[in-house]
């Protein structure tokens, strides 16, 4: 495949973006918890939040048009794809590491998620009237954040329409290109003012191994 040539085309309504989310059915509860959290309280980017949350609520709901995609990504429960990622690794495990910088930010990144899940448990009733809609388990928010950091692009892309969280013009998405392409080619993802993404091969095809991800 030359350098730069298209090999993939994703319609925008196919991606899911913060500003998507913001305005999906979630959207204005997802917006009040977003104002009563303070998102420079928390540890995580804002963006990747809350499309980990939205994540977790909209695969519950089974008339979602992302349904498609939701049944491709591992349940939360799933053990052997979770287990994984080091941020899941058992104590015997990780303790091998002690001293290391993998074991350094394995442990921030516990107490990242935890400090995050307890803000957004803080105020979930303020956002969300709906008593039978909870605030998702720390399992649950870790397994949303798992999903986000080993699958969402961030790029500029233009759209008025977007809300952004990021800054000014850059939208983080989730799309899973990188699981699917990235065994053959290095990406590119770029963002066009028209109706898709494009993705541009920054290299000829070769084998090459996953990015590290502390998940």
């Amino acid at each position: 495949i030359p350098r730069g040539t298209p090999v993939l085309r994703v319609p925008r309504r196919c991606v899911i973006t913060v500003g998507k989310v913001l305005a999906s059915s979630v959207g204005t509860a997802l917006r009040c918890l977003r104002k009563e959290l303070h998102t420079e309280a928390l540890q995580h980017a804002a963006s990747d939040v809350f499309l980990a949350l939205f994540l977790i609520l909209d695969r519950e709901h089974e008339g979602s048009f992302f349904a498609p995609y939701h049944a491709t990504l591992p349940s939360c429960g799933d053990s052997r794809s979770m287990s994984a990622l080091p941020v899941n690794w058992q104590a015997d495990a990780l303790e091998k590491l002690r001293g290391t910088k993998l074991f350094s930010a394995v442990e921030q990144q516990r107490d990242a998620i935890c400090a995050d899940h307890a803000l957004i448990v803080r105020y979930w009733a303020q956002a969300f009237s709906d008593p039978d809609v909870p605030p998702p388990s720390l399992e649950a928010f870790r397994w949303g954040l798992a999903m986000v950091s080993s699958r969402a692009f961030e790029l500029d892309w233009p759209a008025s329409e977007e809300t952004a969280i990021a800054g000014p013009n850059v939208r983080r998405l989730v799309v899973d290109l990188d699981r699917v392409l990235n065994a053959y080619t290095a990406i590119a993802v770029h963002g066009q003012s028209g109706p898709a993404g494009t993705c541009d091969a920054l290299r000829p095809p070769r084998g090459g191994a996953g990015h590290p991800d502390t998940g």
